[in-house]
């Protein structure tokens, strides 16, 4: 008979054979390597007094729904969780206790380590996730091929000649000025869908085109993000770096947990702290990785560029404590 425990940090049930009784094993939810209890032990319930959002035991968000049923022939994964119930929505908290799926804290990451993950997760999802990236680059290309005549014959109206510069930053500042939230806007629904397919939920090409709920919030938090970074270069490259190491996270805490601009800002610098230096590996590694796509015929950086998407929604997910798709695909690791 399998043995069940739930993991002592994050809840999540767990099924093992009974031989492993003793055994050390790693949670794939959360990562913590615990003792498996002997076989006439019967998983531990959280207090009663204390009910989820969704009235189940704390650290159980799937509460007492049924296992999911054998796969055909009898087989059934001894780390399977439970089903979760129909209507069954994942709780936005900032408290680490509410909910193991949607908790929000600062935690180390290793750049090496998400890059793995990352790839994990996008060789179940290349498709989309590459289709997702084309088609945002493919507006943006439009929208510049479009923009940039139309601004020409605006400055040409106002009486200034080619090639003059006054009328060339009039020129660059109108392209901007549709540019900028056209941007924003993308960059709200490419956020969204990647931290969708990162965590294992069902992610559509529709949420590309539905960042405009978030654009109230994004498109000052950009403004600001690039206002710093604009001001510590200036001062001298070192600081400005620093700066936009700090608040990158600011567009994921936007979409992930609807705050405002300066809320972004801050809590992004929360949880960068210690994690700058994995951080700005990461951006390095986009170099080598942007030079195998443009090796492989060039059709490659759509593959290339996609993959990078994913791999920052991982790594924001990793660094503020929430769980990913790898993670819940992955068994458990004795030791």
């Amino acid at each position: 008979m399998p043995i069940e425990f739930r993991c002592h940090q994050c809840g999540k049930l767990l099924r093992v054979a009974d031989e492993t009784a003793g055994r050390q094993a790693k949670c794939p939810a959360c990562g913590v390597v615990q003792q498996i209890p002997a076989a006439s032990a019967t998983p531990a319930s959280p207090s009663p007094e204390s009910p989820s959002p969704f009235g189940a035991p704390v650290g159980n968000p799937f509460g007492t729904a049924p296992l999911p049923p054998p796969k055909p022939g009898g087989e059934q994964n001894p780390y399977q969780s439970p089903a979760a119930p129909i209507g069954y929505e994942p709780h936005y908290s900032f408290s680490a206790d509410a909910d193991p799926v949607r908790a929000f804290r600062a935690t180390p990451i290793d750049a090496g380590d998400i890059i793995s993950r990352a790839w994990i997760i996008f060789k179940i999802h290349w498709g989309m996730c590459t289709l997702a990236f084309f088609l945002m680059w493919i507006i943006q290309v439009v929208a510049g091929i479009v923009l940039g005549p139309l601004a020409l014959i605006t400055v040409a109206g106002m009486g200034f000649k080619q090639g003059e510069p006054e009328g060339a930053i009039i020129q660059q500042f109108l392209v901007q000025i549709v540019a900028l939230p056209l941007a924003a806007w993308l960059d709200a629904g490419l956020t969204l869908f990647m931290l969708k397919t990162a965590r294992g939920e069902a992610a559509t090409i529709a949420d590309v085109f539905s960042g405009g709920r978030y654009f109230l919030a994004m498109l000052p938090a950009r403004f600001l993000f690039y206002l710093a970074y604009g001001i510590g270069v200036m001062a001298c490259i070192v600081p400005g770096v620093l700066l936009a190491l700090m608040f990158s996270q600011y567009s994921y805490i936007i979409v992930d947990r609807e705050v405002g601009p300066i809320e972004s800002l801050r809590l992004s610098n929360q949880i960068t702290s210690g994690n700058k230096g994995a951080v700005f590996l990461l951006y390095l590694s986009t170099i080598g990785i942007g030079l195998l796509g443009i090796i492989a015929l060039c059709v490659g950086v759509f593959f290339a560029q996609g993959f990078l998407t994913l791999m920052f929604a991982v790594a924001y997910l990793a660094m503020s404590g929430q769980r990913t798709l790898d993670q819940v695909l992955a068994p458990p690791v004795y030791r």
